[in-house]
């Protein structure tokens, strides 16, 4: 986890107090959900830097961050060095994943009238020499640290796993850190989440019935449950965790 120290609420920020934390948070979650996973490791790397720079107070600088394009290709490359070509592919992912940034805004809707939206983007973005350069919108960055309290950025590790072999490591992981973080103190519900929560997050699974009701998935156990399972497998591979069945809920 990076936690972060806010030195001065946003004044937009404010205004969310009588918003539950709650209802934040599942929003905020939802923006990850929105968006593919390419762009949303992006945000993530990007979330990272800024904490880096700021030395974990994201206040302490302009929200400007710079990466190098081939650390980023290294990065999608599992760690290993990238060839010119892995290079140049992985500049195109980030000017793919800055284009969707741009576009993509935390949304809460509270009754029928009342909302708020905050954008990602702060305006200014260049792919330059080498670097990768994004500036957030500080609203939005205001609005992680109020909301959550911290923000839990995903391990390199993770991030470097290959997509067309992981896809759907990325979302299990992101969800798990939540739970993780959102019952500090409940050494039970801190480590054993429901099946079901997960695999409701990870939308890259199959469906197992639609959205009424009627069962659509005809072979459960190769198209979601082995798949479910490579995915925890692939993530304890990486360090994140050591998983099991909770053996008491198992018939």
């Amino acid at each position: 986890y990076a936690y972060l120290t806010i030195n001065k609420k946003p004044q937009i920020l404010t205004e969310l107090d009588n918003f539950s934390e709650e209802a934040l948070q599942e929003n905020l979650e939802n923006i990850y959900k929105t968006i593919d996973q390419s762009t949303a490791k992006l945000l993530d790397i990007f979330i990272a830097k800024l904490v880096e720079q700021g030395g974990g107070n994201v206040f302490a600088n302009n929200s400007t961050i710079v990466i190098d394009v081939k650390e980023y290709a290294k990065i999608l490359n599992g760690g290993n060095e990238p060839t010119r070509s892995q290079v140049n592919k992985a500049r195109e992912k980030i000017k793919r994943g800055i284009d969707a940034l741009k576009y993509i805004a935390y949304t809460y809707k509270k009754g029928k009238i009342d909302y708020f939206n905050v954008s990602i983007y702060g305006g200014t973005d260049a792919i330059h020499n080498g670097k990768a350069i994004f500036k957030f919108n500080s609203d939005f960055i205001g609005l992680n640290l109020y909301a959550q309290g911290c923000l839990n950025v995903v391990p390199i590790s993770v991030l470097s796993l290959n997509e067309s072999i992981n896809p759907h490591a990325y979302l299990m992981a992101k969800k798990m850190l939540s739970l993780r973080r959102n019952n500090r103190g409940d050494n039970y519900r801190e480590t054993t989440f429901k099946v079901k929560t997960l695999y409701d997050y990870v939308i890259s699974l199959p469906r197992y019935r639609d959205e009424n009701g009627k069962t659509i998935c005809k072979s459960p156990s190769q198209r979601i449950i082995t798949p479910f399972e490579d995915t925890l497998n692939a993530l304890e591979q990486t360090g994140l965790f050591k998983w099991h069945y909770d053996s008491e809920y198992i018939n």
